[in-house]
């Protein structure tokens, strides 16, 4: 497994899959944290108690979209992320795009 610094995804799934994702990743930041798999690669890290949340929806004629951003900052104080017990690790593996 290669840990990557930043992994992009771009894939078609059906709904039941996309809810899938989006639920995993909730779960992660409610147990503090959250790893993202793709393909051999993994980002993993930590959440903390305040989280910046960026909510855009948009129709274009026949297409909609919904972007989701979340981000936080590192604190001083926070545990290291090489401690397995602390948390579990939430991960949502990602399909590749064909």
């Amino acid at each position: 497994m290669i840990t990557a610094s930043k992994t992009r995804v771009l894939s078609t799934v059906k709904k039941d899959e996309a809810a899938f994702y989006l639920n995993e990743l909730a779960r992660g930041l409610l147990k503090d944290r959250v790893s993202i798999r793709v393909g051999d690669q993994t980002l993993v890290f930590d959440t903390f108690e305040t989280i910046r949340l960026e909510m855009m929806a948009s129709e274009k004629k026949r297409q909609y979209a919904v972007e989701i951003r979340l981000a936080w900052r590192k604190t001083a104080e926070a545990a290291p992320t090489d401690t397995p017990d602390r948390h579990p690790v939430t991960a949502v593996a990602v399909p590749h795009s064909a």
